[in-house]
């Protein structure tokens, strides 16, 4: 059910037990603040997704490793520059911009990579969310379907597409900054948004959230009789990238902060507080860290940054083991992931 602009879906959260098999070695401590921030890691990550119940993150020799639910390496992952993660999948890009995609969640055993899809060389972006992607090839088209399926089929959006989200919404910045979506299956993609200088996209269900690099962030709830109602907020500070999920929103700033807002259920905020019930808010409230992101990704009630130097911060609910420390006990505000990979 939507809810108010930028705002909240209700839904159900799955508790599974921590895979036996956890690469992630935590150091025990469940509450109070990062207990050793500063302390160097033996990896260094290069991008993150956080799915639901499960995150993962490629690293600087080319693998990508999962935690949470299926804590492993994703298999045949080689040479990946990116991952991008949907409802129970994750999609990468290698450096030859080939793209491969694996079933990570849902309660799969052990993680599974799906068939190909065509076209699958010249990608040089992938959103997904749900069972559906997006992808933006070399020639700056938009192609979208099921992640399932065999092929994927091109959207009207193919002038000038710089990024792409996932089905539904799906949306693309054009050039000059433009904003397009194709808010439900079958609208096309005339729900042209009057907006230029976009900077960064995001779409959560029926949500879909810009960043202009200034102060300004602004967001739209998309009804099939309504048609797209907006809510606009000033940040302190300028903002770069966004991330929007399924109740949970979130935004980097250029000086690496990050704010989120939308649900606070287990400390999805990230703000130091821990609400079992909820605790939603529409006030953008700052992640409680000294670290500085370069990226952020976010799950229904969790979230991870990356760090300049590669390191991998998370928080929120850590019922699934997301927030990486190698328990499933709650915790309050972001934790370092201490290890991932095979070292």
């Amino acid at each position: 059910m939507a809810s108010s602009v930028g705002g909240l879906h209700r839904g159900s959260v799955l508790f599974v037990a921590l895979a036996a098999m956890a690469l992630i070695i935590g150091c025990g401590h469940r509450d109070g603040a990062d207990p050793n921030p500063g302390a160097p890691v033996t990896y260094s990550a290069t991008s993150i997704a956080v799915g639901f119940g499960f995150a993962c993150a490629t690293l600087a020799d080319g693998t990508a490793w999962c935690w949470g639910e299926n804590a492993r390496q994703l298999t045949g992952a080689k040479d990946l520059r990116m991952v991008e993660a949907g409802l129970n999948d994750v999609c990468g890009i290698d450096r030859n911009d080939r793209m491969a995609c694996w079933r990570v969640g849902d309660g799969a055993t052990g993680i599974r990579r799906l068939g190909d899809v065509a076209p699958r060389n010249a990608i040089r972006a992938v959103g997904i969310r749900g069972g559906g992607r997006c992808v933006v090839t070399a020639e700056g088209r938009q192609l979208c379907g099921e992640v399932a399926a065999g092929s994927l089929t091109p959207t009207a959006m193919t002038r000038g597409v710089l990024k792409t989200t996932g089905p539904w919404p799906s949306c693309a910045i054009g050039s000059g900054g433009s904003l397009v979506c194709a808010p439900f299956p079958g609208a096309g993609v005339d729900q042209r948004l009057a907006e230029s200088g976009v900077r960064d996209v995001a779409a959560g269900d029926d949500a879909v959230c810009a960043a202009y690099g200034t102060p300004i962030v602004r967001c739209w709830d998309f009804d099939p009789v309504l048609g797209a109602t907006s809510r606009t907020m000033t940040l302190p500070a300028s903002i770069e990238k966004v991330r929007v999920s399924h109740e949970l929103y979130c935004v980097l700033a250029a000086d690496g902060r990050s704010f989120c807002w939308g649900t606070n259920l287990y400390g999805a905020q990230g703000d130091g507080s821990y609400k079992q019930g909820g605790g939603d808010t529409l006030e953008p409230q700052q992640v409680r860290t000294a670290e500085r992101f370069t990226d952020l990704s976010v799950g229904s009630t969790n979230a991870c940054g990356l760090t300049q130097e590669g390191k991998v911060v998370c928080w929120g609910n850590n019922a699934d083991g997301v927030v990486g420390q190698g328990h499933l006990d709650r915790v309050r505000g972001p934790r370092t992931v201490a290890v991932l990979g095979s070292k």
